[in-house]
């Protein structure tokens, strides 16, 4: 099997993978247990913007999540513990530190070119309740090139499952990611301009 499995924009599956993220919210299911990632892209004004929400313990844990349906199973499940008790001030700028990694592996690619990436905000959810898993939301941003039609988004295996979603257009791209790079997305143009745009800008 493939390490990138393409989903494309058939309503259905387009559905699908909708359900699925809004029937397991992050409350519902155990700390331990391993949910997929999800990457919301928009494509504004010749600029990119990626929301990843995920769960970022069991990264900053040093984990390879690729097949790991509980982090229990794993040597470094009380890495992870010892991360969820920490408050979501000290989490955030534990994450704040390890932005230069995540920006090394979660990338996007404008052909051969990659869009050199920064983090603009860090959202990480309070828990009441250790036992339950933690959202953590980090806001990623780029300029892409000037013409730029098509991207693609790399998505590193030792994170999981991706589920990616285009979300600024209608029939956009849904994907599901287990590593390696998205097949092209179209960027569309949202200036009005389309073919003239790209000669007088």
């Amino acid at each position: 099997m493939s390490a990138v499995q393409q989903v494309r924009t058939l309503p259905v599956i387009r559905g699908f993978l909708t359900v699925l993220v809004l029937l397991v919210p992050f409350g519902t299911v155990q700390a331990h247990e391993v949910r997929p990632a999800i990457a919301d892209l928009t494509t504004p004004d010749g600029r990119v913007s990626l929301v990843l929400r995920m769960s970022m313990e069991p990264v900053l844990a040093g984990i390879d999540l690729e097949g790991v349906e509980d982090t229990n199973e794993t040597d470094r499940s009380d890495a992870v513990d010892q991360l969820r008790a920490l408050s979501a001030d000290a989490f955030k700028a534990r994450i704040e530190a390890e932005t230069g990694d995540v920006l090394d592996r979660v990338t996007i690619r404008v052909g051969a070119t990659d869009v050199p990436l920064r983090v603009t905000e860090i959202q990480v959810d309070e828990i009441p309740d250790v036992s339950l898993p933690r959202e953590s939301r980090l806001f990623l941003a780029g300029t892409l090139p000037d013409g730029a039609q098509a991207l693609s988004v790399g998505w590193p295996s030792e994170y999981g499952t991706l589920i990616l979603r285009q979300m600024d257009v209608d029939d956009g791209f849904t994907g599901y990611l287990t590593g390696g790079y998205s097949d092209p997305i179209a960027i569309e143009d949202s200036s009005g301009w389309g073919f003239l745009g790209g000669i007088f800008r």
